[in-house]
């Protein structure tokens, strides 16, 4: 089986790093690329099965937060879509972020409130689930 490729795009280097040890505790093999903006996700260029968003993510110069990002992905017809994950600290935007949630779990990350982790659902299933 292919390694399952995954980002993390979140503007605070802690929630990046415990996503990432949180992935990398699941046994599963994968390769993991950090961005801490939507412009750095952007510019690589990259396809990605999985995608670990932060809902308001912030960067310098931008104006485009996680959600926007989201919109602007989804609206690439000719790239393959990942599955996004939206991540935030915000309850009040879980139920925002999309229009069938299959599944929403909470779970606490060290220095911060707690991470809301909402999966987009998807018309088919990876191979990887």
């Amino acid at each position: 089986m292919e390694a399952i490729k995954i980002a993390v795009c979140d503007d605070e280097k802690n929630i990046r790093s415990y996503i990432c040890s949180l992935v990398r505790k699941q046994g599963v093999e994968c390769e993991i690329t950090e961005y801490a903006t939507a412009e750095d996700y952007l510019l690589a260029g990259a396809e990605y099965d999985l995608l670990f968003l932060d809902v308001e993510l912030k960067g310098s110069d931008s104006s485009m937060d996680g959600m926007e990002m989201a919109k602007r992905i989804r609206g690439m017809e000719d790239i393959k879509q990942p599955i996004i994950i939206f991540v935030t600290g915000y309850e009040k935007y879980v139920y925002d972020a999309f229009v069938k949630p299959k599944q929403v779990g909470e779970h606490p990350i060290p220095g911060a409130e707690s991470v809301l982790l909402a999966d987009v659902a998807v018309d088919q299933q990876p191979d990887f689930f």
